[in-house]
């Protein structure tokens, strides 16, 4: 068993080294820039103006591999949560679609280059762990592992609770440079005139890249975009629902 683990761990050093020596920025993820903030004119009695913040800041990309097979993100056998601190500290997140109730409620999205994106980004203290049930907000720990930083690597999964045996799985974390939006209104939205707002790519009219609704009553929204913070391409668009309304260009 001693000699299994050994041999497991050199594996997952070499990993670790050939993920970094792979990265010209030896595995950090690029530096944040300043945040935007956008003023959002009100355009008639039916649309209260309002304004907007983006700030850049981490995600975290994530894929997981239990015994040689990539855990996938909808609705996997074997669940995936992230834990703070610890394998039993407090749920903080989810990797996969399924996860038990109680990891809802924090960005999550699967991502276009296998596993998953969500808004936690790794560290040294946020724990991967496999549940080895699905549909049972019970089952006991599978698997569970964390990462030596924030850096671009490979980590070995170990059996939950064991300490001397052979790993069962890995996983690539890496931050992910994302954006955090938030908008209040001047006045909330009526529940006659609710108010959609988007963010879109090249235009007033182009692809949105992230949207919502405030309902009757709400005055403020925040949204989680997987994406870098671009110069000057995002339009920040807010209108009551379908209808034309105030669009403005995010940065210069």
């Amino acid at each position: 068993m001693r000699w299994s683990r050994i041999v497991a761990a050199v594996m997952g050093l070499l990993a670790l080294l050939l993920a970094v020596a792979g990265c010209g920025s030896q595995g950090y993820a690029p530096p944040l820039t300043n945040a935007v903030h956008v003023s959002l004119p009100a355009n008639g009695a039916a649309q209260p103006g309002g304004s907007a913040t983006l700030t850049p800041t981490y995600g975290g990309h994530y894929v997981v591999y239990l015994q040689g097979k990539e855990v996938p993100y909808h609705n996997p056998a074997t669940p995936v949560e992230l834990r703070k601190g610890s394998c039993t500290g407090p749920v903080i997140g989810a990797l996969t679609d399924n996860a038990p109730a109680g990891t809802q409620g924090i960005a999550m999205q699967p991502a276009s280059d296998h596993g998953a994106n969500v808004a936690i980004a790794p560290a040294a203290d946020v724990y991967v762990v496999v549940l080895a049930q699905a549909g049972n907000p019970n089952a006991p720990q599978f698997a569970c592992g964390n990462p030596l930083s924030e850096r671009r690597q490979y980590f070995e999964l170990w059996p939950a609770g064991a300490n001397e045996t052979v790993g069962l799985g890995t996983v690539l974390s890496e931050s992910l440079v994302s954006t955090k939006i938030d908008i209040t209104l001047d006045a909330p939205a009526t529940a006659a005139a609710p108010v959609a707002w988007a963010v879109r790519s090249g235009g007033c009219t182009g692809a949105t890249v992230a949207s919502g609704t405030f309902a009757g009553g709400a005055a403020s929204a925040s949204s989680f975009i997987f994406q870098q913070l671009p110069s000057g391409k995002w339009w920040l668009t807010l209108a009551p629902a379908g209808q034309k309304g105030s669009c403005v260009k995010v940065g210069t």
